[in-house]
């Protein structure tokens, strides 16, 4: 049987939760700066216009969250563009932003900050399984121990990333604000998706917003096809 040195077991286990350090605090891409123009998705009324881009490929998803958001939890990430070329400033709200299906009716509206819940409450999970195997793995000299310390450093990576996605839906989110003429305001809005069966349903985002001086609400309809486009991305991927 092959034993460990307390010495090698050691600098092993320090390696991998080095390692794992790394994994966990990586720096993803940073939001879309593109130019509003660049985005397919987008149009213009009274001044206002306003892009789209629905994130619903994993390896876009890994890059932004560092975890599958859609797949994995339910959890359909749009960023938005806007730019206000109107001389009345404009308010934009977190409830601004509705999913429809074919008939009109509503299926979700945008709540950033609730979506992490689901992530943080995984990351705190996985954390309360690994205080056994912690000081199980401290047992050194035994390949059981090794083992267990793989274990437990595939644990950490996994919470770490849940919580890196948690802080990155927060971070990236597009937060209420009023926009002026001339400014251009960007990030993230999250819906909680019940099911895979709903990307299906989904036809239009409905963008609502607020004129600051008037209260007069400006209405913009996107049409989406989510499902085809997530069957397309498949097919790319052979899978």
């Amino acid at each position: 049987m092959i034993t460990l040195g307390r010495g090698v077991h050691g600098l092993l286990v320090l390696a991998l939760l080095t390692g794992v350090a790394g994994c966990a605090t990586s720096v993803v891409i940073e939001n879309p700066s593109q130019p509003i123009s660049q985005f397919e998705l987008r149009q213009s009324q009274h001044g206002v216009e306003i892009a789209i881009d629905p994130i619903i490929e994993p390896t876009r998803l890994q890059q932004y969250f560092v975890t599958d958001l859609l797949h994995g939890f339910n959890i359909l990430p749009v960023f938005i563009v806007m730019q206000n070329q109107q001389d009345t400033p404009i308010l934009v709200q977190n409830g601004s932003f509705t999913l429809i299906d074919g008939t009109g009716r509503s299926l979700a509206q945008s709540a950033p900050i609730s979506t992490t819940g689901p992530l943080v409450r995984k990351a705190a999970n996985i954390e309360e399984t690994m205080a056994p195997i912690h000081w199980l793995a401290a047992l050194s000299g035994s390949p059981v121990a090794f083992l267990l310390t793989i274990d437990l450093t595939s644990r950490m990576t996994s919470s770490g990333d849940y919580r890196a996605a948690a802080d990155n839906i927060v971070n990236r989110a597009l937060y209420d604000r009023v926009v002026y003429k001339g400014e251009d305001h960007r990030g993230f809005i999250y819906f909680g998706i019940e099911n895979q069966e709903m990307i299906k349903r989904i036809a239009k985002l409905q963008v609502e917003i607020k004129a600051v001086t008037t209260d007069q609400a400006l209405v913009l309809m996107f049409d989406l096809d989510l499902a085809k486009e997530e069957g397309a991305d498949e097919r790319a991927a052979g899978r």
